[in-house]
Parts: C-alpha cells; structure tokens; sequence
C-alpha cells in the first residue's frame, strides 16, 4: 500500500484506495453486506461498472443488439448482488443501517411505476393532465430517491460506523486514520 501503510482486513473499510484495490476488493467482498466500505472503495468500483456497462452498451450495440442490453443486463445481473453489499457497507461507513436501501430504491422504483402509469390513460384524448401529473408525480419520487441515494453515499466517514465491524478474529486492526 502507499505511503508505508499496509492493506487493512478485509473487515475494515480502506481510506485512500485505488482504483484497482477498489476493484478487487468490490469482488473479493462479493457478497459481504456486513462491515464498512470507504468512499472510495463505492465511488471507484461505481465508476468501474458504469464503465463497463458503458462498454457492453457499445459491444452490444455493434454486434446488432437492441442498444445493447442483452450484454448489459448480464452484467448488471453479475453485479447486482456485490452492488447492493457496497451500497450496504457505504451507508454502514458513515453510520446509517443499511435499511436505508429500500427507502433509497423505494422512492426510485415508486417513482418509475407511478409514471408507468400513464399507460392506463392513454386511450382517453382528456387524460392528458392526468399523464402530466403522472409523470411529473414519479418524477419527483425518483429524483427524491436520487438526491438521497447521493447525500448518504457521498456522506464523510463516521467513527461511530465501527458499531457495523465483523472483525474475524484473524486480523490485527490495521492503523487507520478517519478522513477530516
């Protein structure tokens, strides 16, 4: 690790990582929701399955695939499971239970289905207000969900976070120092 410092266990959230240690600890933790995971460990392995994601779109859209999203949808479905884990162990890190989850994806997915809703309405020419509201409705739902989703995710880290630590046992707590 740099700066003299040596990796912490796994149990322990990793301030100051890379993009390829966010990596392969995003996998090494598949499917671990306990314990705490630093901004960077969630922000950097975001990036990399947007990225990724980006890149099936691409290869998918070039091998004839409706924009692509028989490739994405496998790689979302192959990372769905460790996506929510660091989600958990984010909001873990900056002492907020993992819970918060279902409200974040709650108010999202509300959102998307009030506006799927229009669809009952579009065979009346006098519901277009009704659509508008709809829309406008599950728009601010999901957008609600998002800006949650953002200020928990982006949130410093909580020293008090360390009540959702799963030592193993195995490991010497490494020195960590709390970012300012």
């Amino acid at each position: 690790m740099a700066d003299g410092l040596r990796e912490p266990p796994q149990w322990m959230p990793w301030y100051g990582i890379s993009f390829s240690q966010a990596i392969v600890r995003f996998f090494t933790k598949y499917g671990t929701f306990g314990g705490r995971a630093s901004r960077g460990e969630f922000w950097w392995a975001t990036l990399f399955l947007c990225l990724v994601d980006l890149a099936c779109e691409l290869v998918g859209s070039a091998l004839g695939y409706e924009s692509g999203g028989i490739l994405s949808n496998l790689w979302g479905l192959a990372t769905f499971i460790p996506t929510l884990a660091i989600s958990v162990r984010r909001l873990h890190d900056s002492n907020h239970p993992g819970t918060w989850l279902v409200l974040i994806y709650g108010l999202i997915f509300l959102g998307g289905g009030i506006s799927g809703l229009d669809s009952l309405f579009l065979t009346d020419d006098t519901a277009t207000g009704t659509v508008n509201l709809l829309y406008t409705l599950g728009l601010i739902c999901s957008l609600a969900g998002l800006i949650i989703a953002l200020v928990l995710f982006t949130a410093a880290s909580d020293p008090e976070g360390e009540q959702y630590d799963e030592p193993d046992g195995n490991d010497e707590p490494a020195e960590q120092i709390f970012p300012e």
